[in-house]
């Protein structure tokens, strides 16, 4: 595979970045991962997801998916209940380099048998351009659960984007099968005031006069069968345009049976969050210009992940945009691809394994990864926060997963970019050091 480096970075950098690798690897950020950590009696105690938006004030939204609500003893956690959908936290402590505590995180949930924080019910997904699958899944009966993407503030008001999934059996899929539905984008009015003003009651919802103003993407795609994976949804990375900060990149992911890659829409003169989701605005880069048609849009990133994260390389690293993702599926790796300009083409740079570099409660015999993306709000300019989700294998039948905190929780580490320039894969040498 061919390896690249920002067009940018001069020789006598790359040399610099060489002798100073030694002196900076990649490390958990205990900090971080101690904050998401319940110690506090019944609570949040784990999630995957972890996206992270800045809200005004110097908050920070975070969005997780499915979610234990648990105390937390010494011997696990204890008295769980898990809650589909999506759960939150909104984090008060000023976006910088210094790590948080637990206690500057609030977190909330919706209420029982609910699709999470944010529900998308059915009556959202009856739109013109929703796909033949929506009509299949509630004719069978089937639940709606409503995944967290990315989002971002606009002014005052909050853009999120779901992903609409329906579990199904499945005989062939070596367990419940799930079909994705495309996205759906929601509003979200007045995120400048507290929290406790957004109209949002734990275990109740959102009151009828705050309720999130939400609308199909009607660029998504799928397929009609419920066993064909095979889909297009819109809003796993969301980003200003470092160029003109009056556009917004949208990024994809798009799953072709077996094949899965990143595509990427671009929006101008977002002004207002109505601008984003004014879906007519939306370009679609197709490998040489943008244009209107969403089935135009190239991959950008093959064999991607379906959570990603594009950063802006530090100018004092060059220039360029890296991708980060945990790497296949069933892997321990957490990888970083590099290109030029934010529509790509991304190509793989450098990897992390977390058997060289390992967090705490990992176990190179048992575990493996996901949801791995990097926060670049909440990182500095010498390297990268990232954050990933350790579960066992699948086929485990130990309940370990239900009962060890440091599982299905995020977990953070620190990502130095001399080390991803410097090299092409971590080593436990590094590491060890």
């Amino acid at each position: 595979m061919r390896r690249i480096q920002p067009r940018a970075l001069l020789p006598a950098l790359a040399i610099a970045l060489g002798t100073m690798a030694c002196e900076s690897v990649p490390e958990e950020s205990s900090a971080w991962s101690s904050a998401f950590q319940n110690r506090n009696g019944f609570g949040w105690s784990g999630g995957d997801g972890a996206y992270s938006i800045p809200l005004p004030d110097s908050r920070t939204l975070w969005l997780f998916g499915d979610s234990y609500l648990s105390d937390v003893k010494s011997t696990g956690r204890t008295d769980s209940t898990l809650r589909f959908g999506s759960t939150i936290a909104v984090q008060y402590t000023p976006r910088g380099p210094v790590p948080p505590l637990g206690s500057d995180f609030s977190f909330d949930w919706g209420p029982p048998n609910s699709n999470g924080w944010l529900p998308v019910e059915w009556d959202v997904m009856q739109d013109p351009s929703a796909p033949e699958s929506v009509e299949k899944a509630r004719a069978d009966s089937l639940k709606l659960l409503a995944w967290p993407l990315h989002g971002m503030t606009v002014g005052i008001d909050l853009v999120l984007f779901t992903l609409p999934i329906t579990p199904f059996a499945c005989d062939d899929c070596g367990g419940p099968g799930i079909k994705v539905h495309g996205s759906v984008a929601s509003i979200i009015r007045g995120v400048d005031k507290p929290y406790s003003e957004w109209g949002f009651q734990r275990d109740v919802g959102w009151s009828e006069s705050s309720r999130p103003e939400q609308q199909f993407v009607p660029h998504s795609r799928a397929t009609p069968p419920l066993e064909d994976a095979s889909w297009t949804f819109w809003g796993n990375v969301v980003m200003r345009d470092p160029n003109d900060t009056s556009g917004v990149y949208v990024y994809g992911h798009r799953r072709q049976g077996d094949a899965n890659s990143a595509v990427v829409a671009h929006v101008p003169g977002v002004a207002l969050a109505d601008d984003l989701v004014d879906f007519g605005r939306w370009t679609f880069w197709n490998g040489t210009e943008w244009v209107t048609d969403p089935d135009q849009a190239v991959a950008i990133a093959d064999d991607s992940a379906t959570e990603t994260s594009v950063v802006a390389v530090p100018a004092e690293y060059g220039t360029g945009y890296a991708l980060v993702e945990t790497n296949h599926s069933f892997s321990t790796e957490l990888k970083v691809s590099l290109a030029e300009q934010p529509w790509g083409p991304f190509t793989q740079k450098y990897v992390m394994s977390l058997a060289d570099c390992p967090v705490g409660g990992f176990d190179a015999t048992r575990d493996i990864t996901y949801a791995g993306k990097a926060h670049p709000g909440l990182s500095t300019g010498e390297s990268l926060l990232a954050s990933l989700v350790i579960v066992p294998k699948p086929g485990t039948t130990d309940p370990i997963l239900l009962t060890d905190p440091h599982l299905y929780v995020p977990k953070f580490v620190d990502l130095p970019w001399v080390e991803v320039f410097a090299y092409e894969h971590s080593s436990n040498e590094r590491c060890s050091q």
